[in-house]
């Protein structure tokens, strides 16, 4: 499924030096699998595609790792959106 996360949402990102990286990790916790309780494992991941994250300060740059590939950044009026193509458990996003 589709989803979105806010940078600035929950966990507040704010503005940095203009040539400082940023990394930005998303975990994916969709439950799959037998019903988990207080110290179980994630037995079966379920990806999630075209996540769409939005930012609330400028990115000129989003670079998805280790993989180096680059995503689109599209401008907004109050900062920035790009959107991760999928997320098995961990993603990591360069910013600048």
């Amino acid at each position: 499924g589709a989803g979105t996360a806010g940078a600035g949402a929950a966990g507040t990102v704010g503005a940095a030096a203009p040539d400082r990286v940023r990394r930005l990790h998303l975990i994916n916790r969709t439950p799959g699998g037998p019903v988990r309780t207080k110290g179980s494992v994630i037995t079966e991941e379920i990806p999630v595609h075209g996540l769409e994250v939005r930012t609330r300060f400028t990115v000129r740059r989003a670079v998805l790792q280790p993989a180096g590939e680059a995503l689109t950044v599209t401008a907004t009026e109050d900062g920035a959106r790009f959107t991760v193509p999928r997320v098995d458990v961990h993603a990591v996003v360069e910013l600048a």
